[in-house]
């Protein structure tokens, strides 16, 4: 028997399963810190804290952030943060 998902969980957008190939744009640093922008944070070894990390800063701080992106850092290494800023 086949038990269909509560509309939230079939609604909800998937979380991508991998780090982005490219930085998000508009850069802050690179904009003269022109909000909205994306702003770089710090880079982790792995996808899954990159993430926990970016779902943490968001949350902590709804007012000034409203999203956040993993993003390959230019090496393929780690996995870099940047959080979309709305304000400061």
């Amino acid at each position: 028997m086949f038990t269909r998902p509560p509309a939230a969980e079939r609604d909800a957008p998937a979380a991508p399963s991998r780090p982005a190939d490219t930085e998000p744009a508009p850069n802050c640093s690179n904009n003269s810190n022109h909000k909205p922008c994306w702003e770089y944070q710090t880079w982790h070894w792995t996808y899954d804290n990159c993430n926990k990390a970016g779902t943490a800063a968001v949350n902590a701080d709804r007012g000034k952030f409203d999203n956040h992106v993993c993003v390959l850092t230019g090496n393929g290494v780690g996995v870099g943060l940047w959080l979309h800023k709305l304000h400061d």
